[in-house]
């Protein structure tokens, strides 16, 4: 494979699953290629990396984005930059607009139609889905999400879900802590990510197991809420709020489940490094891509019974059906915890003897040679013949 250029768009590295996923792709990327991150804010990163991170800080503020812009393409051009990929709706325009001869690829992370809303997000992103040459969504939900409600290009928008080291996770895990007997949750403090709920299902569920305990992990805007709604429910001693923790795996090996009360979601990371710790998961069939990790059916598809549910997926976030969720895989955790043990190989990249793999969750592909959409697992286009073109050598064409 040709050595490329690479540049990677993203307002900063801190507490959130885009950043998170944005730089394991760098990593990986970085094996075969020179990548370089460009950032709004620089300082206090809490995802490290040793790849060359420049700093454009005009790119902060509306009235100096032009600005920062005009930088950005003026680096394209400095440093050759072959393939330019970008993660949120603010940096998705920033790189399509600052294009000079490099191939743009957007990267829609969240349900847009539900979390941005507002009319001039809405305007950037179908700006970007018009201009890059790529649009790629981490699940089928947001794909269809963009083409119903943004009108983007079947032809050019693909899905790749998000993918985990397990190796690594597992490594991590093996740390001890000195907490026992509790759940968890992962997200960043916002009220869409269902966290209210989910302390008050947990209230009804201490009634039963009193020395239980709750850990969240992240950062967010509802910190404060949720403190006082602590108070409110005498929680202190039960609930605890472990801020960002670059090493979560350790906490989800021991935990009796993960649970995930999203009003809507893009695509979770922590869902998949908790079924990479085995640890039983419990998620709301919300809009996103829930139900497509726990099974096989994505959000909007007629739910085909029999499928296996690798997990317990509830229709919507309610403390008494999340109460009543937790106490099950308390109940069942040696059942549940194996499913998700099972279910967390779909989400692992592997390499191949000539090219990395960005992803191995995804099933199907175009053919580099026909077009035709194809089984990656296959090896060869059962149509033309041809080898398949692995999605890393495809996207950075």
């Amino acid at each position: 494979m040709k050595k490329k250029n690479i540049m990677l768009l993203i307002g900063y590295l801190n507490n959130g699953g885009a950043e998170k996923s944005i730089v394991k792709l760098a990593h990986e990327l970085a094996i075969y290629h020179k990548v370089y991150f460009v950032v709004a804010h620089k300082d206090n990163s809490d995802y490290k990396t040793n790849l060359e991170v420049i700093e454009i800080p005009e790119l902060r503020k509306m009235k100096t984005k032009l600005i920062g812009i005009l930088k950005i393409r003026k680096l394209k051009k400095k440093l050759k930059i072959d393939t330019s990929i970008s993660y949120t709706t603010v940096f998705n325009f920033v790189n399509v607009v600052s294009k000079y001869h490099d191939k743009t690829i957007v990267s829609i992370r969240n349900y847009l139609s539900l979390k941005e809303p507002e009319k001039l997000y809405k305007l950037l992103n179908i700006i970007s889905l018009k201009l890059g040459n790529v649009i790629v969504c981490p699940s089928k939900a947001v794909k269809i999400d963009q083409i119903k409600n943004y009108h983007a290009n079947k032809d050019k928008i693909m899905v790749i879900e998000n993918f985990c080291n397990p190796l690594e996770i597992r490594k991590l895990a093996n740390e001890s802590v000195s907490l026992s007997n509790y759940i968890m949750t992962i997200s960043r403090l916002e009220k869409h990510k269902g966290i209210i709920e989910l302390i008050k299902a947990f209230n009804l569920v201490i009634k039963k197991n009193k020395n239980l305990k709750l850990l969240i992990f992240g950062r967010g805007p509802l910190k404060e809420e949720i403190i006082n709604l602590i108070k409110k429910l005498s929680l202190e001693n039960n609930v605890i709020l472990k801020g960002f923790d670059i090493n979560p795996f350790k906490y989800l090996k021991r935990s009796k489940c993960f649970v995930l009360a999203s009003y809507y979601e893009g695509f979770s990371n922590s869902i998949i490094e908790a079924m990479t710790c085995s640890c039983p998961v419990i998620a709301v069939d919300c809009p996103g891509e829930n139900r497509e990790t726990l099974m096989d059916c994505s959000y909007g598809e007629l739910k085909n019974k029999e499928l296996l549910t690798y997990g317990i997926l509830l229709d919507k976030s309610d403390e008494r059906k999340l109460a009543d969720a937790i106490l099950k895989v308390l109940d069942q955790y040696d059942y549940y915890s194996n499913l998700s043990y099972i279910r967390s190989k779909k989400f692992t990249f592997k390499k191949n003897d000539e090219v990395l793999m960005i992803k191995n969750g995804i099933n199907l592909i175009k053919c580099s040679n026909c077009g035709a959409s194809i089984n990656i697992n296959d090896g060869e286009c059962k149509y033309c013949h041809s080898k398949i073109k692995y999605l890393s050598e495809w996207i950075l064409e």
